[in-house]
């Protein structure tokens, strides 16, 4: 009976750490193993997800497992509490178990010319797994039978003959949780996924000649359809077919609003001539409205346009496995790839990631495709639609549903071209515009064109440029009185004013104050000299305000500018002579 001992899927976990020299190790559940009698053993995988161990164990009491450190080829390791203790299919099983024997058995009989039957060492389940010789020569199954450790002949052997019986019978080596395969991560060649065709229990690999992939270049290659609830690729699709799609958005906005938007751009930072061209975003429309034109444009006139652009492609996805590593293609949890590039695609909830590069022959997406890239194709279709004729009915959907002033814009479907009518229009435009139809005013004087104006009072005006005065320019000077000892200066009204003291007074914060503003105050004192003050928005020198001129008919005068926060002082001159 062979030594060696297995049961299926005895997957547990390590109740306790160990180092690199311990001979026993407590696990969470020692139920999952074999019970092992005297010269009995099994053999068990350490696995903290990095490194694994293989330890020969030679006795089990409940959790305790006595070991042997280093089995097969491996290195005795440190192991942490919850790394995993599992009883796998390993090379030297298989080496044990080929040697067994519990599957090879002999036994060698003599005939008598009388006896018929004989007794085997051990019982046989089919006389298939038997082979028979008498004196070397092989008998016929159908020349015999058996019945557990009975082998009977329909004839009895000869007197003297040797018979030789071989009990050949098969093991079963249980299931494989995860198989290990060489590797070869950087040899340029195709190897072939392998696959399961079901998602639990027991399974048949499978593989196709359809998904390749080359370990050298990393490139997955799909000759059939990739079919996927949706596509998100980080990089570039570079799509050498034609990309059909139920809608198409870039970067979050439908392709008809990104045409519109494009073509809308086009028109608004163009030059333009004679014509006013707008985009209305709301609807998605260009308004064109002709100006006043310099010459005869009795009759019509016509332009046209034209716009052009089509592509699509498939995949499929199957099974599930725990960990399974063929040559050196890894298929582990939720992700597929190589020794060097395990995670090269990753699968989630209704997500396949793909982190390389995705090869096929057609791409076929039912949802949404999210590409961050560059797509790149040989031709794109909207709906069945090619891109050049779903661009063109979309722009002339934009004029043709739109407000036109003076013109006429009509959408050929057949040529995709836009034709521009102008009508006739309702003043007479032969030569050059002299008058205005409706005269403008201009800083409140009225212009129609007639003549030129020569502007005298503007009640407001606002330069952006240069404003150059030929002899000199003057600010009407404002005068401001103080009630209730107080002054109220409007920096809008009186930028250059005066004030005749005729009380003790103080000067409120300028109303209207506009940041850039200069403005500046005559400060005359009576027959009597008065006191002034000024709010906390005044700021002065070192912060501190001056005394004004305490002396009858003199004159300061101050000036200030103001700075968004605060009116700063500018200039000062005090105790000037009225007269």
């Amino acid at each position: 009976m062979a030594s060696i001992k297995y049961t299926n899927n005895a997957k547990t976990t390590l109740a306790a750490d160990i180092n690199n020299s311990v001979t026993s190790a407590t696990v969470t559940d020692g139920s999952v193993f074999p019970s092992l009698s005297a010269g009995e053993h099994f053999y068990c995988t350490f696995d903290d997800g990095t490194n694994n161990e293989i330890v020969k164990v030679t006795a089990r009491s409940s959790n305790t497992l006595t070991i042997v450190r280093a089995q097969d080829n491996t290195s005795a390791r440190a192991f942490s509490s919850g790394d995993k203790a599992e009883l796998r299919i390993t090379a030297v099983v298989l080496e044990e178990v080929s040697t067994s024997t519990s599957s090879w058995g002999t036994n060698i009989f003599a005939g008598d010319g009388s006896d018929t039957t004989f007794t085997l060492s051990q019982a046989a389940t089919n006389e298939n797994y038997l082979q028979v010789f008498i004196d070397g020569v092989f008998q016929a199954h159908n020349t015999y039978s058996v019945s557990g450790t009975t082998l009977t002949f329909a004839t009895a052997p000869a007197n003297g003959r040797v018979i030789t019986a071989y009990h050949v019978e098969p093991v079963n080596l249980g299931t494989a949780d995860t198989i290990t395969a060489t590797a070869n991560n950087s040899t340029d060649e195709t190897v072939y996924p392998v696959f399961v065709d079901g998602a639990t229990g027991t399974q048949g690999l499978e593989t196709d000649t359809g998904l390749t992939y080359n370990p050298s270049s990393g490139l997955l290659t799909i000759s059939g359809e990739l079919d996927a609830g949706s596509l998100d690729i980080s990089g570039d699709a570079d799509i050498d077919g034609t990309l059909e799609a139920d809608a198409i958005t870039v970067n979050g906005v439908t392709l008809a609003e990104t045409i519109a938007d494009t073509v809308g751009a086009m028109v608004s930072s163009n030059t333009e001539t004679g014509i006013a061209v707008s985009y209305d975003d709301s609807d998605n429309t260009l308004d064109f409205v002709i100006g006043t034109l310099n010459q005869d444009t009795t009759g019509s006139a016509a332009t046209a346009a034209t716009v052009t652009g089509a592509a699509q492609s498939n995949i499929t996805s199957l099974g599930t496995l725990t960990t399974l590593t063929v040559d050196n293609v890894i298929v582990n949890g939720t992700t597929i790839g190589h020794t060097s590039d395990t995670d090269l695609m990753t699968l989630a909830d209704g997500v396949l990631t793909v982190a390389g590069e995705v090869d096929a022959t057609s791409l076929d997406v039912s949802g949404d495709a999210d590409i961050d890239g560059t797509l790149e194709a040989d031709a794109i279709t909207v709906d069945g639609t090619a891109l050049n004729e779903y661009i063109a009915d979309t722009v002339g959907a934009m004029v043709g549903s739109n407000t036109e002033s003076g013109i006429t814009v009509a959408y050929q479907d057949a040529d995709n071209t836009l034709d521009f009518t102008v009508g006739t229009l309702n003043q007479d435009t032969t030569g050059s515009a002299a008058t205005l139809t409706t005269a403008r005013n201009i800083g409140g004087v009225s212009f129609d064109g007639s003549a030129d104006i020569t502007p005298t009072t503007f009640a407001t005006a606002s330069f952006s440029g240069v404003v150059t005065a030929a002899t000199s320019a003057k600010i009407t000077q404002v005068a401001l009185t103080s009630s209730s000892n107080a002054v109220a200066w409007d920096a809008a009204a009186a930028a250059n004013a005066y004030h005749v003291t005729t009380e003790n007074t103080t000067f409120s914060a300028p109303s209207n104050a506009v940041e850039g503003a200069i403005i500046s105050v005559e400060l005359a004192q009576g027959g009597t000299a008065r006191t002034v003050a000024w709010n906390t928005v005044f700021e002065f020198a070192a912060s501190t305000a001056p005394t004004v001129t305490a002396t009858a008919n003199k004159t300061d005068i101050f000036s200030f500018r103001y700075n968004g926060s605060v009116w700063q002082e500018i200039g000062r001159v005090q105790n000037m002579a009225q007269t």
